[in-house]
This record gives C-alpha cells, sequence and structure tokens, in this order.
C-alpha cells in the first residue's frame, strides 16, 4: 500500500506518467505548459479589470490545463505552486519589481483547500509582503457547489484596516467574480493587480 501510494504521489500532475521534475511535472508536459504560457496574452481578455493570468483555458489548451488546475484543487506539494509562481513572476516582472508595501489576498479557504494562499505564498518570495485571507459568510461558500455560470456574487466580509497596496490571488479566473468582490472588500483604489494561474471563458468583470 505505502509503496502504491509512493508512486501515485510521484506520477504527472497532468498525464500520470513518471520521469518528473522538481514540480511534479513530466518533461512532456512542462513543454506543452511553457507553451501555453508563451502564448497566453499578458493581460487576460474579456474582462473590465486587467488580470494578470500565466495560462489561457480554451478548447486548445483544456487538454493540460484542465488536469493541472484540478490536480491544484485537489491538494498538490508547494514546489509546483513554486513552479507556476516563478514564471507568473517572470511573465509579469516589470509589474512586480516595482511594488511596495504589499498585502496578497486570497479567498478563505473552502473545505481546507488552500490552493490560492499557496500560490500567493510562493509568489511572496519574489514580492515580500502580508498574506490576508478574506472571510466569507458560509452560505457563500456553497456557490463552489454549483455551475461556474449558476453562481451568485460572493461577499467578503470588509476589512477593518486598508492596505497601501494589495494583489489579489486565486486560482482561475471564470466569470471573474470573486475577484470583483474581493476588491469590493478592500477598496478598489487599493488593488494594485489581479493574478490568476489561469483564466477561462472570459465574461465581463
Amino acid at each position: 500500500m505505502r509503496l502504491r501510494q509512493y508512486f501515485e504521489i510521484r506520477g504527472c500532475l497532468i498525464c500520470h506518467s513518471f520521469g518528473l521534475l522538481s514540480a511534479q511535472l513530466c518533461s512532456s508536459c512542462t513543454r506543452s505548459l511553457e507553451e501555453i504560457i508563451k502564448s497566453t496574452p499578458l493581460i487576460a481578455k474579456g474582462y473590465s479589470s486587467p488580470i494578470f493570468s500565466l495560462l489561457e483555458w480554451n478548447p486548445k489548451t483544456e487538454r493540460i490545463v484542465r488536469p493541472l488546475i484540478h490536480a491544484l484543487k485537489g491538494g498538490t506539494p508547494m514546489p509546483t505552486f513554486e513552479w507556476l509562481a516563478e514564471r507568473l513572476v517572470h511573465k509579469y516582472v516589470d509589474f512586480f519589481s516595482r511594488q511596495l508595501d504589499i498585502c496578497y489576498f486570497v479567498p478563505e479557504a473552502n473545505r481546507g483547500r488552500r490552493h490560492a494562499a499557496a500560490l500567493a505564498q510562493a509568489i511572496n518570495k519574489y514580492g515580500p509582503g502580508k498574506l490576508l485571507s478574506l472571510s466569507t459568510d458560509s452560505a457563500d461558500l456553497r456557490q463552489k457547489s454549483k455551475s461556474k455560470f449558476d453562481r451568485g456574487s460572493v461577499q467578503f466580509r470588509p476589512l477593518k484596516v486598508e492596505p497601501r497596496s494589495a494583489i489579489l490571488v486565486d486560482d482561475i479566473a471564470t466569470t471573474g467574480s470573486t475577484l470583483k468582490a474581493m476588491e469590493r472588500a478592500i477598496s478598489p483604489a487599493q488593488v494594485v493587480g489581479r493574478c490568476v494561474i489561469a483564466t477561462r471563458v472570459k465574461d465581463v468583470l
């Protein structure tokens, strides 16, 4: 049993093959991800507010991006988030290099899954700042079980103290409603960036 678990853990997060690199990705899937990163626009299309996205999830990239996102949501070791964060910061190096006194905000973890917080923690190594979690009402957490297009607007509890500068971090943006709700909770004037691993099916933010 332990041997089986060992090999399952060591499999590529995307194709489940062996011969892994440090981020639990095989060389073939790593190359595919690098190509998607290069082809993804610097600013995600279809949103009214700028979103910095590492990957664009569309019909052409779904074979690679979908299993990666599912693996991240299911619980993935930190090296994977560090690999993604390194490429996100490198892609937007001009932005991250000029940020000072930053607070990274992530949605409250649902059912113990902290993928957004793990990404923010990895990004934080390149642009040190405070990592804060925005709390929601318990009713709002139920939106995660609904279709991405049937979800209502989640509501976060407003902060008592507003940061000088804020970067919003989440794993994926579909309609953009979560990022928008986070922005309302902390004061739109303070938000300097919105970072996600992937954007999918662009609706207006």
